[in-house]
C-alpha cells in the first residue's frame, strides 16, 4: 500500500517475496491491492509457476507477510529461553532439526496437528488441546532486551555450536542436505517436491513442443575449472566472454563479416539475457 499511493492502477504493483536460499526453496509470497483473482495476481502465479516457484497469495496485506511472522515467533521463544538459561543455541537447533523440522519438511503445521487428532483428525485436536493455550507458555508479544550481555551470550554460544565451520562451509552443508530432502520429496511426488516435478513436466513439454528441428546452437564451448567461482557458478567474467563469442557467431551468420564492416556500419547490443537452465 505504500508503494502504490500515487500509483493509479495500484492492482499493478506486486510485492513477492522469497525465502533463502533461493535457488532451493520454490515458496514465495505474493502481496498485492485487489482482488485476489485479478489478472495481475494470476500472471505473476503463472510467472512464478513456470520458473518453478510455488506462489501463495495472501488475502490481506500483513506486516511481515505470513512466513516471517511464524518465524518470529519462535524467534522470540527462543531468545526468552537462552535470556532465562534454560537453554543453549544448539540445545534449541537440534531440538528443531530431531523433532518438528522434520515434520515440517514434508508436512505444515495443520496437516501435521491434524494427524495428532487421530481418527478425530484436526477437530478433535483442537478440542483436546484447546485448554493449553490459556497457559502461560509463550511470550509472542513479548522479547527480551538484546543488550550487550544477551547478543554476547548468544553470540558465544553460537561460536561453540558452529564456529569450527566457516560461513561458505554451512552454506554448502545447508544447500546438500535441502537438495537431498527435496530429492526425496520429489521421489514421492510430496510437498516442495511436488512443485518440482510439476516445474520439470512443464519444462519438458517446453522442449517437446516449442524446439523445432531447425534451432540451432552457435557457439559451444565447454566451462573450465578455472571458470567457476566460489559459488560453483561460471564467473561474471567469463558469462561476457561466452556471450561476446556468441554474438559474433550471430553476427557472421547474419552476414556481418570484413565485407560488412568496411562500409563503415555496425551493430550494437541493446539487451544481453541470461538464462539459467
Amino acid at each position: 500500500s505504500e508503494l502504490t499511493v500515487k500509483i493509479s492502477n495500484k492492482e499493478q504493483i506486486l510485492v513477492v517475496h522469497p525465502y533463502n536460499p533461493v535457488y532451493l526453496l520454490p515458496g514465495v509470497e505474493v502481496v498485492g491491492v485487489g482482488d485476489i483473482n485479478n489478472r495481475y495476481k494470476q500472471k505473476a502465479m503463472k510467472v512464478l509457476k513456470s520458473l518453478g516457484m510455488k506462489p501463495i497469495i495472501l488475502s490481506k496485506e500483513i506486516d511481515a507477510h505470513i512466513g516471517d511472522r511464524l518465524l518470529e515467533a519462535l524467534w522470540r521463544e527462543s531468545l526468552w529461553l537462552i535470556n532465562d538459561d534454560i537453554a543453549k543455541t544448539e540445545d534449541i537447533d537440534e531440538l528443531i532439526t530431531h523433532t518438528f523440522g522434520l515434520r515440517w519438511s514434508q508436512m505444515g503445521l495443520f496437516e501435521t496437528y491434524r494427524l495428532g487428532g487421530g481418527k478425530g483428525g484436526i477437530s478433535y485436536f483442537l478440542k483436546q488441546f484447546a485448554p493449553t493455550l490459556s497457559l502461560p507458555w509463550s511470550k509472542l508479544t513479548d522479547v527480551p532486551e538484546l543488550n550487550d550481555k544477551l547478543i554476547r551470550k548468544i553470540s558465544d554460544q553460537s561460536e561453540l555450536q558452529s564456529g569450527k565451520y566457516k560461513i561458505k562451509e554451512l552454506q554448502k552443508i545447508r544447500d546438500r542436505n535441502l537438495v537431498g530432502i527435496l530429492k526425496t520429496l520429489r521421489r514421492y511426488n510430496w510437498a516442495a517436491g511436488k512443485t518440482i516435478n510439476l516445474w520439470e513436466k512443464q519444462f519438458k513439454n517446453l522442449r517437446e513442443n516449442k524446439l523445432s528441428s531447425d534451432t540451432f546452437f552457435g557457439y559451444k564451448t565447454k566451462v573450465k575449472k578455472k571458470w567457476i567461482d566460489y559459488n560453483g557458478h561460471m564467473t561474471e567474467f567469463r558469462y561476457l566472454h561466452v556471450i561476446s563469442k556468441a554474438c559474433d557467431f550471430f553476427l557472421k551468420y547474419i552476414g556481418f563479416n570484413k565485407e560488412y564492416l568496411s562500409t563503415g556500419l555496425s551493430f550494437y547490443t541493446v539487451e544481453t539475457h541470461l538464462r539459467h537452465l
